[in-house]
C-alpha cells in the first residue's frame, strides 16, 4: 500500500481529497451555525413575546432607533386612537392578496404619539388602482393597546396621497407624523395584538416570524455526506489498484537464472 501511495498519481489525488474533505467540512459548519443562528433568533423571539407586557415607553423615545434586542418584545399603551391621521401603508400582502396595512396614531396625553399597526385589509377586486379599501372603524374613546414592538422602516417614507387618503411606502414614524401634523411621536411602531375595547371587526394580523432551520440542516448533512463519498471513492480506488497490482505479480512468469557454461575438465 504504501508504495502505491508514494507514487505521484496517488499523492495528487490523495491531497485532492483531503483539502476536498476540508471545503466540504467548511461548508457542512457554515450551515449548522446558520441552523443554530435562526433557532436562537426563533427562541428569542418566542421568549420576548410571551413576557409580560411593559408599558413601551420604556423601550422607545423619539428620534433613537431602537435596538433588534427589543423587537418582538410585548408592550402596551393606553390611550385615544386618533383616526383622523390613520394612514395606509400599501403593497402588503396577506395570504396571497394584496392590499393595505392600517397605520393608527395612539394618543396619550403628555407622551409621544404611538403608531399602531391595526392590521391588514385586503385591497378592492374592482376601481383599479386608485380604489382604497374600507377600513373598519377603531374604537373610540380611551382604548389600551397590547402588541410587539417592532422596529422602523429604513427606507424612504414614499408618501402619496390617493383619494383624500394618506399612503406610504414604508413605515418611518418622523415621516408620517410630519406628513400628518401628528407631533412627537415615538420611533417605532406596535404591531396590535389585542385591544380593550376590542373593535367590533378585526383586522388581519401578521403572525410571529419563524425561520426555518430544515433547509440548513439538509444542507450540513449533504456536505458532510459528500466527505464521505469521497473518502469512500478513494479508498475503493486504492484496494482496486492494489488488487491489480497482485494479480499483475500472481500471473508474472517466474524468473529464470541465467544458463550456466560447461565447465572444462
Amino acid at each position: 500500500m504504501l508504495r502505491t501511495l508514494r507514487q505521484p498519481r496517488w499523492i495528487g489525488l490523495s491531497l485532492t481529497v483531503v483539502l476536498v474533505s476540508l471545503l466540504f467540512a467548511r461548508l457542512g459548519l457554515w450551515q449548522w451555525h446558520r441552523a443554530q443562528a435562526k433557532w436562537a433568533f426563533n427562541d428569542a423571539v418566542a421568549a420576548r413575546s410571551h413576557a409580560a407586557p411593559v408599558d413601551v415607553g420604556t423601550l422607545l423615545q423619539p428620534g433613537v432607533r431602537p435596538p433588534k434586542r427589543v423587537e418582538w418584545r410585548q408592550v402596551e399603551r393606553t390611550g385615544t386612537y386618533d383616526t383622523a391621521r390613520t394612514v395606509l401603508r400599501r403593497n402588503d400582502t396577506y395570504d396571497g392578496n394584496r392590499g393595505y396595512t392600517v397605520i393608527v396614531p395612539l394618543v396619550t396625553p403628555g407622551q409621544p404619539a404611538l403608531l399602531v399597526d391595526r392590521g391588514f385589509v385586503p385591497a378592492p377586486q374592482t376601481g383599479g388602482a386608485l380604489a382604497l379599501p374600507s377600513v373598519p372603524a377603531a374604537p373610540s374613546g380611551t382604548v389600551t393597546v397590547r402588541g410587539l414592538l417592532r422596529r422602523p422602516s429604513s427606507a424612504s417614507l414614499g408618501l402619496d396621497r390617493i383619494g383624500g387618503a394618506t399612503t406610504v411606502g414604508h413605515l418611518v414614524p418622523d415621516g408620517i407624523a410630519a406628513a400628518t401634523g401628528l407631533g412627537p411621536v415615538l420611533d417605532g411602531y406596535v404591531q396590535l395584538v389585542a385591544e380593550q375595547p376590542s373593535a367590533g371587526t378585526p383586522l388581519y394580523t401578521d403572525d410571529l416570524p419563524h425561520q426555518d432551520v430544515g433547509l440548513n440542516l439538509a444542507y450540513a448533512v449533504q456536505w458532510y455526506a459528500f466527505i464521505l463519498i469521497a473518502v469512500a471513492g478513494w479508498v475503493v480506488l486504492l484496494r482496486r489498484e492494489q488488487a491489480e497490482e497482485e494479480a499483475g505479480a500472481a500471473g508474472a512468469p517466474p524468473a529464470t537464472e541465467p544458463a550456466r557454461e560447461p565447465q572444462s575438465s
